[in-house]
């Protein structure tokens, strides 16, 4: 029994001693990809301050394992790798230019727009009167002369017009292989005025015009012969003022386009007649009138006859 349990002994010390001799297990090394086995004597788990740091394989990081060793089951586990940075720009182009800023509008009226500009168009319909021969008697007509002129703003309150109107009457009546002329008829008119821009407002203004209108007329009133014949003439003068809106086209991006409606009221005088005949059988005549009222002494739509006028401003 004693000599079997020293056997026993025996046989437990030579299988230690030849475990104890095996050679160390071969190491995965993370750093170089391949196979580390460390030397016969390595035990791997060299004592800090002791090993050589020199020696292959035995250089330790102060913590007992190699200084390969980077933790893990096996010790193949490589450090986590720093997040990847974006690439620095190097492009050297330079920044879009920024689109320019809307300017604002400088809120001033189309009026405003006007000044120191001139206007020319149509400024109304004024008739001049004239004499004629009403079955031997004194008779009275109208020549119509539309004036055409300029408006200059001097300021945003006062402005000058300056107009011209022109008219002619002519013509034949025939008959039975027969033609003989018709009373035949010139007028001028002169206009001149002062309009005021009271009020004014972005495509609008409200304005006063005083203003003056003298016209002069001549012609013939033929007779049944030559000696017949007799010259005949007529005279107006105009003074008073209309009073309207003048609305400027800038809604439709044509500021210098102006349409005016007005009404006016002006004292009135005209003269008209007719001269002797070219033979002395009749006698001249003539006929005078003055009068006070308005431009719109018919139908509401008279006004756009003498009311309504038109410019464009350059």
């Amino acid at each position: 029994m004693h000599d079997r349990t020293l056997r026993l002994l025996a046989a437990a010390a030579l299988v230690g001693g030849c475990l104890g001799a095996a050679p160390a297990q071969a190491q995965v090394n993370p750093e170089e990809g391949g196979v580390w086995v460390p030397p016969a004597d390595d035990t791997g788990t060299t004592d800090t301050g002791t090993s050589d740091p020199g020696a292959s394989g035995s250089d330790t990081s102060g913590s007992g394992q190699p200084a390969w060793y980077q933790g893990g089951p096996t010790g193949q586990e490589p450090a986590e790798a720093p997040p990847e940075q974006p690439p620095a720009s190097t492009s050297t182009a330079a920044p879009a230019a920024a689109a320019p800023a809307e300017q604002p509008g400088d809120g001033r009226s189309d009026h405003a727009r006007m000044v120191g500009r001139v206007g020319v168009g149509y400024m109304g319909v004024t008739t001049v009167p004239i004499g004629s021969v009403d079955g031997g008697g004194l008779g009275l007509d109208t020549v119509s002369a539309p004036a055409l002129g300029i408006r200059y703003w001097a300021s945003e309150l006062v402005g000058i017009d300056v107009g011209v109107g022109l008219g002619f009457l002519g013509g034949n009546a025939g008959g039975g292989g027969s033609s003989v002329p018709t009373d035949n008829a010139f007028a001028m008119l002169l206009h001149g005025g002062v309009p005021l821009a009271l009020f004014h407002e972005s495509h609008y203004k409200f304005v006063i015009i005083p203003e003056v209108n003298i016209g002069f007329s001549t012609g013939t009133a033929f007779g049944a012969s030559s000696g017949q014949d007799r010259g005949r003439s007529g005279f107006l003068f105009q003074l008073g003022g209309r009073l309207g809106t003048e609305i400027h086209f800038g809604f439709m991006d044509i500021p210098q386009l102006t349409l005016q409606a007005s009404v006016g009221l002006y004292f009135e005088y005209t003269s008209a007649g007719v001269g002797e005949s070219n033979d002395g059988s009749i006698p001249d005549a003539s006929v005078s009138q003055y009068g006070l009222g308005t431009t719109v002494q018919g139908e509401p739509w008279d006004i756009l006859l003498g009311g309504l006028t038109a410019l464009y401003y350059f």
